[in-house]
């Protein structure tokens, strides 16, 4: 898919750094067609690389509903913030 299509927020130059340091570091591969790059994960590499790591992800992923929440920030308060 196209880098943004990945529905990344950020800036273009950070999405650019970014996909650069992965593609650098072998996790991902980028074909050029035109004024877009196609990015693809190296699956059958990082499995060889690093057995189980990608289905542990996406289990993760899958058991949090897809939700992403920024580093620190809690979608519920715990129950001692609650009594306060």
């Amino acid at each position: 898919m196209p880098c943004h299509a990945l529905g990344i927020d950020g800036t273009k130059s950070t999405l650019t750094h970014h996909m650069r340091v992965l593609r650098e570091a072998g996790l991902i591969w980028q074909e050029p067609t035109g004024t877009t790059k196609f990015t693809s994960l190296r699956r059958a590499d990082i499995d060889a690389r690093f057995p189980g790591l990608l289905d542990a992800v996406l289990r993760t992923d899958e058991a949090d509903g897809g939700r992403r929440e920024p580093a620190g920030v809690r979608a519920e308060p715990d129950a001692a913030e609650l009594v306060r």
